[in-house]
C-alpha cells in the first residue's frame, strides 16, 4: 500500500473514525483469540487469520500516503478500508458467543430496518427470529442479515457516489467552456463586444468607461473599437460573485449528512463556473437586444451588477441539481423501515 492515497488533513476526522473502528474489530479478534475455553476448529483458525489479514489491510488502507496530485483518489483508499472492516464484522460474529449474539441483536436489527427493504426476506427472518426471544440464536440468520445490510448500505452509497462523478465532470466540463470562451473573447475582444453605447460622447466597458472628445469618431456598430481583454475577466468574476451569493443563500437548505463523498461540495462547485458562463452569455443577449429596453446600459457599475444577476441567474437550472442532490442524501440510509414500526417485535430474554 506504499502507493496509496491519504485521507488528507480535510479528511483527518474521518480517518479518525476509521482508526477507531479498526482498534475496536482488533480488540474483538483478541477475545476470540484469548478465549481458553473455546477449542477453535480448523476452519475457525482459519477464519481468525482471514480477519486479521481484513484488518491490516483496512489500516493499511487508512495509513497509506501518496501525493497531493493524487489526493482525489483517496474515496477509493476509505471504501477499501470499509470493505475490509465490514467483511472482518461479519466473521467476527460468526465467531461470538451466545451472549455476545444477544448483545448484538439490537443493533443488528437496527441496521438491517435501516437499510433492507421491507420485502426482504432476510429482514424477515432476523425479525422473526430475534423477536422469539426463546432458545439459541442463529448465528447464520444474524450473519446473513448484518451482511445483506452492510451490502444495501453500499448500493446507497453508490448513488452518492455516482452522483458526485456526474457533477464533478459537469463542473469539469462547464469549466472547460467557460475558460475556452474566454480565452477566445481575450484574444479577439472585437468579434463579440461586452461595452454599450448609452450616448454618442459616452461607451461603458465592464472594466472602463471612455469619454469620446470627438462623438463623430466612432460608429455605431456591433464592436466598438474600445474593448479589451479585460472586459471578459471583469464580468466572469462577477458572475462568479453572483453564483457565489446563491451558494451562500441555498447553505441552510442542505441537510446535515455523514455523507463521506461531499456531494454538497461537488453541488456548490458546478455553480461557480456556471455562473461566469451565464454572466457572459447574459451580457451577450443584452447587447444584442434579447430584452426590449435593456439594449443600451448606462454604465460600468450596471453592465457589472447585470452580471452578477445573471451569475446568480444559474440557480434556475442548479437548482434542479439541488433537489436531486438532497433526495439521494436523504435516501441514503433510509431505504427500509423506520425503526419507529417495529421497535416492541424485540423482546429481551429474561435475566
Amino acid at each position: 500500500m506504499g502507493k496509496g492515497c491519504s485521507l488528507s488533513t480535510s479528511a483527518s476526522a474521518r480517518r479518525e473514525h476509521l482508526k477507531a473502528r479498526i482498534a475496536f474489530l482488533e480488540s474483538r479478534l483478541e477475545t476470540i483469540k484469548r478465549r481458553r475455553t473455546l477449542r477453535l476448529k480448523r476452519e475457525n483458525e482459519a477464519k481468525v487469520k482471514e480477519i486479521g489479514r481484513l484488518l491490516e489491510n483496512a489500516r493499511s488502507y487508512v495509513d497509506a500516503d501518496c501525493p497531493w496530485w493524487r489526493l482525489f483518489r483517496r474515496m477509493a483508499y476509505v471504501e477499501g478500508a470499509w470493505s475490509n472492516m465490514r467483511a472482518a464484522d461479519v466473521s467476527i460474529l460468526e465467531l461470538a458467543r451466545r451472549g455476545e449474539l444477544r448483545a448484538r441483536s439490537s443493533e443488528i436489527v437496527a441496521k438491517a430496518q435501516r437499510h433492507l427493504v421491507k420485502e426482504d426476506p432476510r429482514l424477515d427472518d432476523l425479525l422473526k427470529h430475534v423477536g422469539d426471544g426463546e432458545g439459541c440464536l442463529d448465528k447464520r440468520i444474524l450473519a446473513a442479515a448484518l451482511d445483506a445490510a452492510y451490502e444495501a448500505e453500499d448500493a446507497e452509497l453508490a448513488r452518492v457516489r455516482s452522483l458526485r462523478k456526474v457533477l464533478w465532470g459537469a463542473s469539469f466540463l462547464t469549466l472547460l467552456g467557460l475558460v475556452a470562451f474566454t480565452i477566445w473573447m481575450w484574444l479577439h475582444p472585437n468579434e463579440l463586444t461586452l461595452c454599450f453605447r448609452p450616448s454618442e460622447e459616452l461607451v461603458a466597458c465592464p472594466s472602463t468607461e471612455h469619454v469620446l472628445k470627438e462623438p463623430n469618431f466612432l460608429p455605431d456598430s456591433l464592436s466598438s473599437g474600445w474593448e479589451s481583454a479585460e472586459d471578459v475577466a471583469a464580468v466572469v468574476i462577477a458572475g462568479f460573485a453572483g453564483a457565489a451569493l446563491t451558494v451562500i443563500g441555498t447553505l441552510h437548505k442542505l441537510p446535515g449528512s455523514n455523507d463521506p463523498y461531499d456531494l454538497t461540495v461537488a453541488v456548490a462547485a458546478l455553480k461557480f463556473p456556471t455562473g461566469g458562463l451565464t454572466a457572459l452569455l447574459g451580457i451577450l443577449l443584452l447587447h444584442g437586444g434579447f430584452l426590449p429596453g435593456l439594449t443600451n446600459l448606462d454604465n460600468r457599475a450596471q453592465i457589472l451588477a447585470w452580471a452578477v444577476a445573471f451569475g446568480s441567474a444559474q440557480q434556475l437550472v442548479t437548482h434542479f441539481i439541488d433537489l436531486r442532490a438532497q433526495r439521494v442524501l436523504a435516501q441514503a440510509g433510509k431505504t427500509g423501515v423506520p425503526t419507529d414500526e417495529v421497535p416492541n417485535t424485540i423482546r429481551r430474554p429474561k435475566s
